[in-house]
């Protein structure tokens, strides 16, 4: 199709003229004349424009600036080849942030341009040859293809030797893998992140002439392919090589020669090159401020001839150099202001530094953090300036040595500075804390530690998070402190097995937070009745696995506590009075005397209207037998276990609204006394009444009102309930999809059944194993959803029902069946049991049975032992049983 001419209709005098013809969508840019005009910088900044035709057949041979010109025209993939650009001299940002721009512009002539700092930054498309550019008079190529994620051209024969800075040139260039050794770079002084995040750059460039750079930083950093060698390189007038090689995972090339006496800034150089482990003793570092983060990895070289008395950071120097153990002890770190992460997972260093004068130091905060095999002393340390040790010390499992002279006046931050030092048991009495507002941690798992503290000012001291958590061998005395600041208790002395000592004195009025405080804390028994606990919102497992404590805490307001859960769950001795408790606000309960095996407190008079969540709250309180009547409980959702192994508990609870409740499984377990009405209770949301009843071998009370509708699992719910025996027959369980060993162990159940929908059930199993008594038709049943039926009338020497009519086509597991039904002689001649794999015992003992079952396919049953063993009125073995018996 022949391409439409178009007549040229406008003239514009000026840029301004020019750039109001281009905003108008109506007009052809076929129709503009340009004629002389010479800057068209900025002309489509930002332009909303999408066609773009026509533009190929501007004039533009007089042009000298197109800086910035399509800048940030997101839609622009326009064919400019065709343009006569040899006298531009700017090119500057002129295709920056063209999203979608890919076209051939190779055939250029750009002999004349100086500046092409950004041309292509955020090209993201870009990848076009340009490898015949004459880019001889170009000065500047910062960011020229930043971001260009896709650019991947040869450019080897570019002359950039009027170059001078090449910073960022590259960044970003995500697949630039080209070769650049021939370039005269020898006029270039920043090479500034030039690589940064070239992926897969790998390629030689120890030939250039980097001896007029002044800046490398970040030059390589992100370059996770390249492993070049580059000792041939002059650097003598580079001032800064911070993350030069930062994330170099493969780098690993002798550097020993190189003059980096001018380089100031070191910072982050070697981070997270995994494999460099290479020489650098010989360098002269002498004028070197800043070497925060410089190694990681695998570097273990001698660096003890360094001279490092002008660096003032050291945060993270050798952080995570699993294997450094070198030594540094004749270091001059007196300048230095930060060490914080300086050896932080240095696995195997293990070296002298007492030497150091560490007197300006601020930050020491993780500084030997996981130093496993570190144990060096640190006694003659001028420490007087450090304002935070937090972590300090955490994970040097063999560090055991003294500090009790350092000066620690200043320090505010002690969070976890011991936390896992395992050996560490020195005396840290004469420590001047005063100004510590956090000792969050400080000697979590000190196992050995078991030190004099009392002396301590802690009167700023704001958290106390397990301070003393897993403290094994911890027993001192506390109560001389003033403990009136902080507001987290949690997790305190958690798991101090020894601890036992007085702390009702202290002040703990501003204290929030309780949780666990005293868990695990076997051997305390100590009196907290004066303490002010009206702040507490959590006590959850305050008290959890406290063997010994029986102490009164009837004076407690615990009117602000909304959680507590756990609270005395494994308190064995612990019986007393909490009566007077207001504990309105409460929200969980869960499990709060699960496991006090003595406590019997009355608790009746409790408000329990906000509470949630009951799950296990008297779970295996063997002796709880207390009034709980005048309970609210109309907002609880979970009441599972609640009242399992309570096996002397017997009190009404008829009254409850449980109308909320979901949750009901397990919650009589084991509870061998109870025999009290519930016919009351709404139970339309309850989904779980899994074992609800199981065991309670006095239970035998009326529930047929019970709107069951929403349950879907039953099993095991009146096992071993052995003098149950009420009617179900209005229940509604067409929900329910488990009634496994439901009335297991009923001897004296033997209620109708048969107008139950079980079309969900899909588990049978044992379901009336042991009902001596039961004999009640179910034939009328839709079973055509249950896999399992193994020992479902197991023992139940009554029953004779017809059961011909049930679907089991999808029956698995019919083990033991009818095992000791000793009166059971019914049909079952069409069974579908195509779908069997065991029937091993399936009629054992049944006998009166004498039924044909010739018509069964049991093609699938892989065992058939004792199948018909004991059916003495058996008169005809079925046809395929002599083949199937195990």
């Amino acid at each position: 199709m022949k391409q439409r001419s178009y007549e040229r209709k406008y003239f514009p005098k000026n840029k301004a003229e020019l750039q109001k013809l281009i905003k108008n969508k109506r007009v052809h840019l076929a129709e503009i004349d340009i004629g002389g005009l010479k800057d068209l910088s900025w002309l489509f900044y930002q332009s909303e424009r999408t066609n773009f035709k026509g533009l190929e057949t501007w004039d533009v041979s007089r042009v000298s600036n197109m800086e910035g010109m399509f800048c940030n025209c997101t839609q622009f993939n326009h064919p400019l080849d065709s343009w006569d650009v040899s006298s531009v001299t700017s090119m500057k940002e002129m295709f920056k942030d063209c999203n979608k721009f890919n076209q051939s512009l190779n055939s250029w002539d750009v002999s004349k341009v100086t500046d092409m700092g950004d041309m292509f930054n955020c090209c993201k498309k870009f990848n076009q040859p340009l490898d015949k550019w004459d880019v001889s008079s170009v000065t500047n190529m910062e960011r020229m293809f930043r971001w260009c994620s896709q650019f991947n051209q040869p450019l080897n024969s570019w002359d950039v030797s009027s170059v001078t800075s090449m910073e960022k040139m590259f960044g970003g260039c995500t697949k630039f893998n080209q070769s650049l050794d021939s370039w005269d770079v020898s006029q270039v002084t920043n090479m500034h992140y030039m690589f940064d995040s070239c992926h897969v750059f790998d390629q030689p460039l120890n030939s250039w002439d980097v001896s007029n750079i002044t800046s490398m930083t970040g030059m390589f950093e992100g370059c996770t392919a390249f492993n070049q060698p580059l000792d041939k390189w002059d650097v003598s007038k580079v001032t800064d090589m911070g993350s030069m090689f930062n994330g170099c995972k493969k780098f690993n090339q002798p550097l020993d020669q190189w003059d980096v006496s001018s380089v100031t800034n070191m910072k982050h150089m070697f981070s997270g090159c995994k494999n460099f482990n290479q020489p650098l003793e010989k360098w002269d570092v002498s004028g070197v401020t800043d070497m925060g983060g410089m190694f990681g990895g695998l570097f273990n070289q001698p660096l003890e001839c360094w001279d490092v008395s002008s660096v003032t950071n050291m945060a993270d120097m050798f952080g995570g150099c699993t294997a450094f153990n070198q030594p540094l002890n004749s270091w001059d770190v007196s300048k230095v202001m930060d060490m914080r992460s300086m050896f932080r997972g240095c696995l195997s260093f293990n070296q002298p530094l007492n030497s150091w004068g560490v007197s300006k130091v601020m930050d020491m905060n993780c500084m030997f953090e996981g130093c496993e095999k570190f144990n060096q002393p640190l006694e003659k340390w001028d420490v007087s300036h450090v304002v935070d040790m937090g972590s300090m010390f955490k994970d040097c499992l063999s560090f055991n040595q003294p500090l009790s002279k350092w000066d620690v006046s200043g320090v505010q931050n002690m969070q976890r500075m011991f936390a896992g030092c395992t050996a560490f048991n020195q005396s840290l009495d004469g420590w001047d804390v005063s100004g510590v507002v956090s000792m969050e941690g400080m000697f979590e798992d000190c196992t050995a530690f078991n030190q004099s503290l009392n002396s301590w000012d802690v009167s700023k001291v704001m958290d106390m998070y397990s301070m003393f958590g897993r403290c094994g061998n911890f027993n001192q005395p506390l109560d001389k402190w003033d403990v009136s600041s902080v507001a987290d208790m949690r997790g305190m002395f958690r798991g101090c097995s020894s601890f036992n000592q007085s702390l009702n004195s202290w002040g703990v009025s501003n204290v929030m937070d309780m949780m666990g405080m005293f868990a695990g804390c076997t051997q305390f028994n100590q009196p907290l009745g004066n303490w002010n606990v009206s702040s507490v919102k959590n006590m959850n497992a305050m008290f959890f696995e406290c063997g010994n404590f029986n102490q009164s805490l009837d004076s407690w307001d615990v009117s602000s506590v909304t959680d507590m859960g756990w609270m005395f769950a494994g308190c064995t001795a612990f019986n007393q009075s909490l009566d007077s408790w207001d504990v309105s606000s409460v929200v969980d309960m869960y499990r709060m005397f699960f496991g006090c095996v003595v406590f019997n407190q009355p608790l009746n008079r409790w408000d329990v209207s906000s509470a949630k969540n009951m799950e296990g709250m008297f779970k295996d309180c063997l002796s709880f037998n207390q009034p709980l009547d005048n309970w609210d409980v109309s907002r609880v959702k979970y009441m599972d276990w609640m009242f399992s192994g309570c096996k002397v508990f017997n009190q009404p609870l008829n009254r409850w609204d449980v109308s909320r409740v979901r949750d009901m499984g397990r919650m009589f377990l084991g509870c061998v006394a109870f025999n009290q009405p519930l016919d009351s209770w709404d139970v339309s949301r309850v989904v779980d009444m899994r074992g609800m009843f199981y065991n309670c071998t006095q239970f035998n009370q009326a529930l047929n009102s019970w709107d069951v509708s929403c349950v879907g699992d039953m099993g095991g719910m009146f096992r071993d309930c052995l003098s149950f025996n009420q009617p179900l027959s209005n229940w509604d369980v067409s929900g329910v999809w488990d009634m496994w060993g439901m009335f297991f162990g009923c001897t004296q159940f033997n209620q109708s059944l048969d107008n139950w929908d079980v079309s969900r059930v899909r588990k049978m199993g044992k379901m009336f194993l042991g009902c001596v008594a039961f004999n009640q038709p179910l034939d009328s049943w839709d079973v055509s959803s249950v896999r399992e039926m193994g020992g479902m009338f197991y023992n139940c020497t009554q029953f004779n029902q017809p059961l011909n009519q049930w679907d089991v086509s999808g029956v698995a597991d019919m083990v033991g069946m009818f095992r000791g039904c000793s009166s059971f002689n019914q049909p079952l001649d069409k069974w579908d049991v195509s779908a069997v794999w065991d029937m091993c015992g399936m009629f054992h003992n049944c006998t009166q049975f004498n039924q044909s079952l010739d018509s069964w396919d049991v093609s699938r049953v892989g065992c058939m032992e004792d199948m018909f063993l004991g059916c003495a009125s058996l008169t005809k073995y079925p046809a395929w049983h002599g083949g199937v018996n195990t």
